[in-house]
């Protein structure tokens, strides 16, 4: 798998050969299985106006008064699972600051190619 190389949200470049042009960079293997993981886990219902039907429904289901931590989980856990490269979800955690409208998710999954994405840090989410 490749994809284009982003950095906190932009498009990575490298100058050129003769120096006076820019190119774009490209993620493979890992890291842009890596990369695409994090934008579906961003990515939230019905923001992409070519499919309404993709995304987290964090409107629905996440930001509420009242969350259901299963359900919430299951969903993480399905987004992750379901993202071409990755082969298992080893471990899920997920809380959510009602107050702040954040939800901090850590976890742990590997890779078809064998390498382990380790999320320990928590990969916060917020409206």
């Amino acid at each position: 798998m490749s994809d284009i190389r982003f950095v906190a949200g932009d498009i990575a470049l490298s100058r050129g050969s003769t120096g006076n042009t820019a190119e774009v960079t490209l993620a493979t293997g890992s890291e842009a299985v890596a990369q695409h993981l994090e934008f579906r886990l961003r990515h939230f219902l019905g923001e992409w106006e070519l499919n309404t039907l993709e995304g987290i429904p964090f409107f629905r289901d996440v930001f509420v008064k009242a969350p259901d931590l299963g359900l919430v989980r299951d969903i993480f856990r399905q987004v992750i699972i379901e993202t071409p490269g990755v082969a298992s979800v080893e471990t899920i955690s997920v809380t959510i600051d009602t107050a702040t409208r954040t939800a901090a998710l850590t976890f742990r999954c590997t890779f078809d190619d064998g390498a382990v994405l380790d999320f320990t840090d928590p990969f916060i989410i917020e409206i």
